[in-house]
């Protein structure tokens, strides 16, 4: 029989070992609508929390994770594979125009807190001839938190019928409180 203290310790490194994190939303009070959303971590592994939003479009990932009006939000994307067509190398800019980013970039940085997505694509198995490295790389070297294997769609329902939503990604057994705000 094994400890309380032994098996969190078991928990702990399974969830190291597979990357897991969980989801946690905050829904209005009375609701008896699932809150917690167990799903794999990829990009930077840690625990952080905000508003969660959502965006539908089937491509633009790399506009809408340097778009500032999601600073410091959870980015929830629903179309159901993203990745695919990796990242261009980040601030690249025209020569006749160097003031400006190109290659869909919408400023020097990414902004969301988080990236939430249905799938993600394997690294290296993106296709572009102009990425450079792959969305899970570019969030993990950039601290950006993504998580994957979470129905968006259903995601995307509960937002659009509660209006705002404070949501957290709890890394392993992380103390972080959901932002008010």
């Amino acid at each position: 029989m094994t400890s309380l203290a032994t098996q969190q310790n078991i928990n702990d490194e399974f969830e190291e070992i597979n990357r897991f994190a969980t989801l946690y939303l905050e829904l209005p009070e009375g609701l008896k609508h699932q809150t917690q959303i167990r799903a794999n971590l990829f990009g930077a592994t840690k625990s952080i929390s905000g508003e969660i939003v959502f965006q539908t479009g089937m491509c633009g990932y790399i506009e809408a994770l340097t778009d500032p009006s999601y600073a410091h939000q959870l980015l929830v994307l629903t179309y159901p594979l993203i990745g695919n067509y990796g990242v261009p190398k980040f601030g690249k800019s025209d020569p006749k125009w160097p003031e400006l980013l190109t290659d869909g970039f919408e400023s020097d940085r990414i902004w969301p807190a988080a990236l939430i997505v249905d799938r993600i694509c394997e690294e290296g198995e993106y296709s572009h001839y102009e990425a450079a490295t792959s969305l899970s790389k570019w969030l993990c070297d950039h601290g950006v938190t993504g998580l994957c294997g979470i129905d968006t769609r259903m995601l995307t329902k509960i937002i659009r019928t509660y209006g705002t939503l404070r949501a957290k990604v709890q890394y392993k057994r992380s103390s972080i409180k959901v932002e008010q705000g």
